[in-house]
C-alpha cells in the first residue's frame, strides 16, 4: 500500500537492483562510448555491440558486468529513496485533493531526485572508474581504497557532482511526472478508465524515461568525463562541468553532447521498464 513506506522502500530498492543488473552490459557500453578514451576524436564512435563485442573478447563475460556489484549497491538505496520520497511527497501534497498539479508533481521529483543523488553518489563515481577502459580494479573495497589513495582522498567521490545533481533532479523530476501523466492518459484514453497493468505502466515507465533521459544527456556526457579524468592515464582536462561541456562542444562538435545516446536508449528503456513492471508488482 502506498501508506507504507517501508514497503515503499523495499519495493523500489528490489525494483532497481533487479532491473540494473539486467542492463549491465549495455550501462558499461555507455560509460565507454561517453569516455574519451574510446571516442576523444572527433567522427571516432563506437557502436554499443561493437564496443560490447570488445570487452567480451578482452574480458570475458565477467568484463561485461564489470562495476555492476557498485552499481547495485548504489541503486538499492537510490531507487528505494526516489519512490518512497516521490510518493510520500504527492501523498502529502495531495491530501484531498483528487491530484497534483505539474509543478507539484515536478517539485515532488525534484526532491527525490536530490536527495536520492547526494546520498548515493559516492558509489555513482566508483562505478563509473571501474567501467572505463583502464579503470580502477579489483573488487568493490579494493577499488574504493585505490580511488582514495590515488585521487586525492574523499574529495575523488565527489568528481562532477555538479552536473550528476542537476542531471537527476531533472531526470527525475521529468521521469516520474511523465510517468504519472501517460499512465493517467493511457488510462482515459485507451483502456476506458480500468487501471493499467503492472506490465502497461513498465512500458509506459520506460517510455517516460526515454524522454526525460534525451533531455538530460548533455549532463550525463559531462558527468562521465569529469569522473574518469585522470584515471588509466588520462591527461586531466577540465577544471570545471562549465569547462567540460564548452570543451566538448567547441573540439568534438554540439552533437558529441549526444554521445552514446543509443547505448543510453537500449539500456534505459528496458531497465525503467523493468523497474516500474517490478514496483508495481511487488507494492
Amino acid at each position: 500500500p502506498r501508506a507504507q513506506p517501508r514497503l515503499q522502500l523495499l519495493a523500489g530498492g528490489f525494483a532497481g537492483a533487479c532491473a540494473k543488473t539486467l542492463v549491465a552490459p549495455l550501462d558499461r557500453a555507455r560509460t565507454i562510448i561517453q569516455d574519451t578514451g574510446w571516442c576523444g576524436q572527433r567522427g571516432s564512435r563506437k557502436t554499443v555491440m561493437g564496443v560490447c563485442a570488445k570487452v567480451f573478447r578482452g574480458e570475458g563475460v565477467a568484463g561485461l558486468f564489470r562495476g555492476n556489484a557498485v552499481s547495485v549497491m548504489k541503486v538499492l538505496p537510490c531507487n528505494a529513496l526516489q519512490f518512497a520520497i516521490f510518493n510520500g511527497l504527492k501523498e502529502h501534497t495531495a491530501g484531498d485533493k483528487y491530484s497534483l498539479t505539474l509543478a507539484e508533481r515536478l517539485a515532488s521529483g525534484g526532491v527525490a531526485g536530490a536527495v536520492s543523488t547526494a546520498a548515493c553518489y559516492p558509489l555513482d563515481a566508483l562505478k563509473s572508474q571501474m567501467a572505463v577502459s583502464g579503470g580502477l580494479r579489483g573488487g568493490v573495497v579494493a577499488a574504493a581504497k585505490q580511488l582514495y589513495l590515488e585521487q586525492g582522498g574523499i574529495r575523488a567521490f565527489y568528481k562532477g557532482l555538479g552536473p550528476t545533481l542537476v542531471a537527476d533532479v531533472v531526470g527525475t523530476a521529468l521521469g516520474f511526472t511523465l510517468y504519472d501523466t501517460l499512465t493517467a492518459a493511457y488510462r482515459e484514453r485507451c483502456v476506458g478508465g480500468r487501471k493499467a497493468t503492472p506490465f502497461e505502466k513498465g512500458v509506459l515507465g520506460g517510455v517516460g524515461a526515454c524522454c526525460s533521459m534525451t533531455v538530460t544527456m548533455p549532463l550525463e556526457v559531462v558527468m562521465t568525463r569529469m569522473r574518469v579524468q585522470g584515471i588509466g592515464g588520462r591527461p586531466v582536462l577540465y577544471g570545471s562541468a562549465l569547462e567540460c561541456l564548452r570543451s566538448i562542444a567547441r573540439k568534438e562538435g554540439i552533437s558529441s553532447l549526444w554521445l552514446g545516446t543509443t547505448a543510453a536508449y537500449v539500456k534505459i528503456f528496458p531497465q525503467l521498464a523493468a523497474t516500474y513492471f517490478l514496483f508495481e508488482l511487488a507494492s
